[in-house]
Order: structure tokens, then sequence, then C-alpha cells
């Protein structure tokens, strides 16, 4: 995100914050409010900022490839169309 697309109006407002790896310590600070989440590992690895916990919570998330995610899709869509 950039400053002016997440102002810190709202930024002050969110109080649960997800976020992905990122390119860079500012964006990192703008998204996060503090540095490490251009450290985190990608494909999944996450940085969290929960309200009522302090300091950042760490996990890692199931990764999906764009082909596993339309496969998943396909399913999903044959499902509905089976249960009419």
């Amino acid at each position: 995100p950039e400053a002016a697309v997440l102002p810190p109006q709202l930024r002050d407002n969110l109080a649960n914050r997800l976020i992905l790896k990122v390119e860079s310590i500012g964006t990192s600070e703008i998204a996060l409010g503090e540095k490490g989440a251009e450290k985190l590992l990608g494909n999944g690895h996450l940085a969290a900022r929960l309200q009522g916990q302090t300091g950042l919570i760490y996990a890692q998330v199931s990764f999906m490839s764009n082909r596993q995610i339309e496969e998943v899709a396909k399913i999903l869509e044959y499902e509905k169309n089976v249960v009419r």
C-alpha cells in the first residue's frame, strides 16, 4: 500500500492487520505499523497484529498455485451444479 491509499486515520482504526511479504520496510510500516513484513519468507508466510495482543504473530498458511486454485474452483463449480 501507499501512504496516500492507506492514510493514518484509516490505519489507526484497523484493529487487526494481516500482511504477507512486502518489498520494503516503508511498505511494512504503512501496512503493519512496524518493520518486519519485508523479511517474511513468502508463499503464505504472514505477520499479524491482532487487537489485544502484544507484538506480532507469525504464521504459515497453505500456499496454492494459480493452477491449484483453478482446480479447486472447478470442483466447487461442479459440486454446485450437481447439488441443484
